[in-house]
C-alpha cells in the first residue's frame, strides 16, 4: 500500500493514516508539497519519517512530490501523473487529503475525480477534518465522472488547440461531423468549462489544456 498525502504544514493527518493502516502493509509515502513551504512543513516532514519508522520505512520510502500550488490547473496535471506513476507500481493507495493547504488538497482532489473510474477504484480518499479527530473516508469507486470516456469531446478540443479562433462551420468540417451535431459538442463543453467561446470563436481553457493532457497520458496505459 502507498499513502499519497497533501502536507502543507501539519503532520498529523498522515500519521493517523499510518495508525490505521496498523503501521504495517505501507510500502511507501509520497507527500505532495508546494516549492515554496516553511519551516513547519520541514519540522512536519522530520515528525513523519520518524513515526514512519516505526512502520518500517526508511527516509528513502518517504518521498516529497513538489508542485506549484498558485498554478491550478499545473499542479493538478502534475498530481495526476503521480497517481499514474504510483498507481502502475501498486494496486491499492490511500490519498489523505489534509495537512493544512486547501489549494493543494483541492488541487489532489480534482485529479483524483479525473481519474478514469477502473483506477479511481483503487485509491481510498482520506479527508480529515479540523476536529482533530475524525475524518471521512470514501471509496474511489463511489464516483461516477468519467472523463476517459469522452472521445468526440476529445476530438473536438484537439482541432480547438490546433486551430485557436476555429467557428462552429470549419470545426464541423474538420471533424467530420453535421453542424447539429457539433454544435451540441460545443456547448457542452463550453459549459463543462473546458472551451470559452468569443465572437462566435472557440478557445481552449486551462481545463480544456489538461483535459487533454490528461486523455494522452491513459492512452499511455491503457
Amino acid at each position: 500500500m502507498i499513502i499519497i498525502a497533501t502536507l502543507g504544514f501539519d503532520e498529523r493527518p498522515v500519521v493517523r493514516s499510518l495508525a490505521e493502516a496498523g503501521f504495517r502493509g505501507v510500502d511507501k509515502i509520497v507527500l505532495i508539497r508546494p516549492i515554496d513551504d516553511d519551516q513547519r512543513a520541514v519540522k512536519a516532514v522530520s515528525e513523519i519519517k520518524k513515526i514512519a519508522s516505526m512502520a518500517g520505512l526508511s527516509d528513502e520510502d518517504i518521498i516529497s512530490y513538489r508542485v506549484d500550488v498558485h498554478d491550478f490547473w499545473s499542479s493538478t496535471s502534475m498530481i495526476y501523473s503521480l497517481f499514474l506513476e504510483n498507481l502502475r507500481e501498486e494496486s491499492f493507495i490511500v490519498l489523505c487529503l489534509g495537512g493544512g493547504l486547501r489549494a493543494l488538497v483541492l488541487e489532489a482532489y480534482t485529479a483524483f475525480i479525473l481519474l478514469p473510474h477502473y483506477l479511481r477504484k483503487k485509491i481510498r480518499v482520506r479527508i480529515d477534518l479540523e476536529t482533530g479527530r475524525d475524518s471521512i473516508v470514501i471509496g474511489g469507486e463511489e464516483f461516477i465522472i468519467d472523463l476517459g470516456r469522452l472521445d468526440k469531446e476529445y476530438m473536438v478540443l484537439k482541432v480547438v488547440k490546433e486551430n485557436p479562433g476555429i467557428n462552429l462551420s470549419t470545426l464541423s468540417y474538420k471533424i467530420g461531423k453535421p453542424v447539429s451535431t457539433t454544435h451540441r459538442l460545443l456547448k457542452r463543453l463550453v459549459e463543462k468549462g473546458f472551451l470559452e467561446k468569443k465572437d462566435g470563436q472557440y478557445y481552449l481553457t486551462g481545463a480544456g489544456r489538461v483535459f487533454l493532457k490528461i486523455k494522452r497520458l491513459l492512452e499511455k496505459v491503457v
